[in-house]
């Protein structure tokens, strides 16, 4: 089941409807707490170290990659600005 009030882990390794991804957040959070999630637009967060305009995707483990998935789907998330920002622009999830 999919609720649209539940945070939930995105997986390209799994089905169509774990590929895709809503938003982004940064912060981990535990059950009914309040969080940040950027659904379009610059996230800015010193952790990011992407190189600019590199193609950004959903890597298995829920985290932002460099590196097109070669298996199952393919979630573009969007693409880094460099210097700790990325442009956030979810593309629904295709299929390798």
């Amino acid at each position: 089941r999919y609720y649209f009030d539940t945070v939930k882990l995105c997986d390209p390794s799994a089905t169509y409807f774990d590929a895709c991804v809503y938003g982004i957040t940064l912060a981990g959070n535990s059950k009914n707490t309040k969080t940040k999630i950027v659904t379009y637009g610059i996230l800015k967060d010193t952790n990011l170290d992407f190189s600019q305009d590199e193609v950004l995707y959903l890597n298995t483990d829920g985290s932002i990659t460099n590196v097109a998935p070669s298996t199952t789907y393919k979630t573009i998330i969007g693409y880094s600005l460099g210097n700790g920002e990325i442009f956030i622009n979810i593309q629904p999830p295709i299929e390798v």
